[in-house]
């Protein structure tokens, strides 16, 4: 899906008229949520729930206010990792926003990457098997333009819900598409 097209698609699913509301891109000193290994043992994320929602609570919504980090791990290969993937879909799920709410800093296509759920068929198994080898590897049978849209739309409906302009979410979604560098995402990981 080309990014025109994507663009056009959520803001037609997500996007009604708005007042002249624009959430202004002041100067945001982001929170950092460190997840150590423990937390990804233990699965625990409460803490970091909470500091979401003190984010979600900030005058402009806490858009680009969060940083993800992982102690200890190479955070341009967080998807290779089975307990970040797993925690990060927890997170997810509770927050299903967050994109919103991430900073660019975070390494967002990882994250999207990391989000992938994988087939648990012959090919599931070979790729969990390249998984745990570190191995790279392809996302056998995943769109990833429909993945990275069903996140994005999630996004664009929360900022749709603080009554920003469709022209705030338009920026939204564009910075985004930059910030994963959409195109060569593609072209890198395609669906086979």
């Amino acid at each position: 899906m080309q990014r025109k097209e994507l663009i056009s698609s959520i803001l037609m699913e997500c996007t009604k008229e708005r007042s002249n509301y624009s959430s202004n891109d002041m100067a945001i000193v982001p929170m950092t949520i460190n997840i150590t290994k423990e937390d990804l043992i233990s699965g625990s994320f409460q803490k970091n729930l909470n500091i979401i929602e003190r984010a979600e609570k900030k005058k402009i919504k806490g858009k680009g206010s969060i940083i993800l980090s992982f102690e200890g791990l190479d955070k341009r290969h967080l998807f290779k990792y089975p307990a970040v993937c797993r925690y990060l879909k927890r997170l997810f799920r509770n927050k299903p926003h967050l994109l919103y709410l991430l900073h660019p800093q975070c390494n967002l296509q990882v994250i999207l990457l990391a989000l992938v759920e994988i087939d648990v068929g012959s090919r599931g198994d070979l790729i969990e098997n390249n998984r745990k080898s570190m191995a790279e590897f392809t996302f056998y049978g995943i769109d990833l333009a429909v993945h990275i849209k069903r996140y994005i739309t999630k996004a664009v409906r929360y900022s749709n819900g603080l009554k920003e302009s469709p022209e705030a979410q338009q920026d939204l979604i564009g910075s985004i598409l930059d910030y994963i560098d959409y195109e060569q995402l593609l072209e890198d990981y395609p669906a086979l």
